[in-house]
C-alpha cells in the first residue's frame, strides 16, 4: 500500500518565505497601523495564518478579530502578493524540482495531500506560479482551522475519504519548527526541507532533511 505524502508549502514546495514574511508584515500596518518589525514566528501559539492573526488582535484589542476582518487581511495579503508578482517574479520561485517532483508523484497515483498554514487563496496563488497544480486532491489551510495540527489533521481526513485507505503510513514534507512539533505530536514521518539551508531542522533532531527535490530516486526512496 502507498503511503500518503502531505506537503506543506512556504519553505517546502515554494521558496516564498521572505516574500511571505514581509508582506504579511505589511498587512498589518497598512490596516491597523501595527509594526511586527522582524517576526519572530516562536513567540505565536499557532504559526498559522489565522492563527498569527489572532493573536495580534489578542495581543493589540483584547480580543479576537471578526469575520469581516479576517477576510480583509487575507484579501490584503493577496493584493500585496499580486503586487509584488507584477513587480518582480522571481520572488516566487520554487523550491528547486519540487514541482516535477510533484506532478511524477500525481502521474503515479501516490495519495497526495497539501497541509499548510498559509491562507486557501494566497496559498493557490504560490503554487501557481511555482507551477504545481494540485487538481483535486485533498488541501487543507488557514481558512479551516488556526491549528496546524488541526489543519492536518483535515488533510488527512480527505484523503482517507477521497482514497479509500486508512494509511498506516504518512510521510509530511515540511520545513518549519512547528511543522515538526505537529509531525511528532501526531505520529507522523517527517522529511525536512532545508532550501535556505540554515540547519535549523538537523539541530533539532530531525534526521532526515534535504535541501530541494532534484534527486528524484532519493526522494522516492524516502516514501
Amino acid at each position: 500500500m502507498k503511503p500518503l505524502v502531505i506537503f506543506d508549502i512556504d519553505g517546502t514546495l515554494a521558496a516564498t518565505i521572505n516574500v511571505d514574511d514581509e508582506c504579511f508584515s505589511q498587512t498589518f500596518r497598512d490596516l491597523y497601523n501595527i509594526d511586527l518589525g522582524a517576526i519572530d514566528w516562536q513567540e505565536f501559539n499557532h504559526v498559522t495564518d489565522l492563527g498569527v492573526t489572532r493573536q495580534i488582535f489578542q495581543d493589540q484589542f483584547d480580543r479576537h478579530p471578526t469575520e469581516d476582518q479576517i477576510t480583509s487581511a487575507r484579501d490584503h495579503l493577496l493584493d500585496l502578493f499580486r503586487g509584488r508578482y507584477a513587480e518582480n517574479p522571481t520572488e516566487f520561485q520554487e523550491v528547486t524540482g519540487a514541482a516535477e517532483f510533484f506532478d511524477h508523484l500525481f502521474r503515479n497515483d501516490v495519495p497526495l495531500a497539501i497541509a499548510t498554514g498559509g491562507w486557501q487563496e494566497t496559498a493557490l496563488f504560490k503554487l501557481e506560479k511555482i507551477g504545481v497544480n494540485i487538481g483535486n486532491i485533498p488541501f487543507s489551510n488557514s481558512n479551516q482551522h488556526y491549528s496546524r495540527s488541526e489543519i492536518m489533521q483535515l488533510a488527512i481526513a480527505s484523503a482517507r475519504e477521497k482514497y479509500g485507505e486508512s494509511f498506516d503510513r504518512i510521510v509530511y514534507f515540511g520545513d518549519g519548527e512547528w511543522d515538526l512539533a505537529a509531525c511528532r505530536a501526531m505520529g507522523i514521518e517527517f522529511v525536512g526541507v532545508d532550501f535556505y539551508r540554515n540547519d535549523k531542522l538537523k539541530s533539532l533532531g530531525v534526521e532526515v532533511v534535504i535541501e530541494d527535490f532534484t534527486d528524484r530516486e532519493g526522494l522516492l526512496e524516502l516514501i
